[in-house]
């Protein structure tokens, strides 16, 4: 936004785009998104540092390593439900899918449980979101200062913690496999460095963000879908009820 801009149509340019090397072509985030995810950023990493980062991303994020959660996520999703209809029948929908991907995010990924730690975050990764796509103009007031000040209490509240996973990891309470943080926590650099809190507090908004937009507006589209066609809202409950049926037949012949 406000920078120079060049646009490249054609098999060539996108030959170009995507197969040069990093020290021809490298990717450059706008200057609102590389001040609120950071420099150290996974989207503006290249060689070694950008393979490393992706690599311990990817180990947890694989779809083998995520089955090992999904009975734990499908819990989170049973109580959150059941806290929101409590005292109600209806629901915001996309409200309440922001949440939702929000807490399993941070339960699974990040392995934070307290909800007092989370709830802080999830009003302050609001305002980054929106941030991000703001004008990055740092007065007081604007949607971008906000986030820069959001950005500095996540880092604020996030720095305890990988103190605290790193002193877990020392003494073989956690593994690099617990979850994405105490993956990062583990990773050395080619001089058999670790890279440093602020690459993984940079990464770990990063994925948040990647994660939870993209998440809930994938889910808030099916909602709006099956509230909308009637008959394929039916084919679907007749595909959960059969699997339900399915899964109470084998759990029988189990016992």
């Amino acid at each position: 936004m406000g920078s120079p801009t060049v646009v490249i149509i054609g098999k060539a340019g996108n030959k170009f785009i995507l197969g040069a090397e990093d020290d021809v072509f490298a990717a450059k985030q706008p200057v609102t998104a590389e001040a609120i995810l950071g420099k150290e950023s996974i989207l503006g990493l290249t060689g070694f540092r950008y393979r490393m980062v992706k690599g311990a991303m990817m180990s947890f994020l694989k779809p083998e390593s995520l089955q090992n959660y999904l009975k734990e996520m499908d819990e989170l999703v049973k109580r959150l439900l059941l806290i929101k209809t409590k005292e109600t029948d209806t629901i915001k929908a996309v409200t309440f899918m922001k949440k939702l991907t929000f807490t399993i995010a941070f339960n699974i990924l990040f392995g934070i449980k307290d909800e007092c730690t989370r709830d802080a975050l999830f009003e302050d990764f609001n305002l980054v979101f929106k941030a991000i796509w703001s004008l990055p103009v740092n007065f007081p007031g604007t949607v971008y200062w906000r986030g820069l000040k959001a950005r500095s209490r996540i880092v604020d509240r996030i720095l305890p913690i990988l103190r605290k996973k790193n002193e877990e990891l020392s003494s073989g309470i956690l593994s690099p496999t617990s979850d994405v943080i105490s993956s990062m926590l583990a990773l050395r650099d080619q001089n058999q460095q670790p890279i440093g809190h602020h690459a993984i507090i940079d990464n770990c908004i990063t994925l948040m963000i990647a994660s939870h937009e993209t998440s809930t507006i994938l889910i808030s589209l099916m909602i709006w879908k099956l509230a909308r066609d009637p008959e394929i809202y039916k084919k679907v409950l007749e595909g959960g009820i059969s699997w339900l049926h399915i899964n109470a037949i084998v759990i029988q012949a189990a016992y």
